[in-house]
C-alpha cells in the first residue's frame, strides 16, 4: 500500500474533442506527475545528466552519478518540461 505524508484529493476530468484543458489544469497535471514519480515505487527524483539512470530522494542534486561515475544528478522530471510534454499530448491530433 502506498502511503503519503500529505493526502490530496484530485478530480478526474475528461476532455471532449475540441475542448482543451486550461493552462492551469495542464500545469496541475505536470505538478502531480512530477510529485508522484519522485517517490516510491518509482523513485525518479533525480537522473544522471549523462547516462539518464534514475535515482531516489535519498540523493542530492549535483552529486556525482553512482552508476556511470561521470555525470551529475539533475531533476528527473522538471515541472516545466513535464508541463510542456502534457501540453503536446493534449494538443496532438486524434486520428
Amino acid at each position: 500500500m502506498l502511503e503519503r505524508e500529505t493526502q490530496q484529493s484530485i478530480t478526474i476530468q475528461g476532455f471532449n474533442d475540441g475542448l482543451m484543458p486550461s493552462v492551469s489544469q495542464i500545469v496541475k497535471v505536470g505538478e502531480i506527475y512530477t510529485e508522484i514519480f519522485s517517490g516510491p515505487p518509482w523513485n525518479e527524483e533525480f537522473k544522471c545528466n549523462l547516462c539518464s539512470q534514475y535515482f531516489g530522494p535519498e540523493f542530492k542534486m549535483g552529486e556525482c552519478c553512482k552508476c556511470c561515475k561521470n555525470g551529475i544528478f539533475v531533476k528527473a522530471h522538471p515541472v516545466e518540461e513535464t508541463v510542456k510534454s502534457v501540453r503536446e499530448l493534449v494538443e496532438k491530433p486524434k486520428y
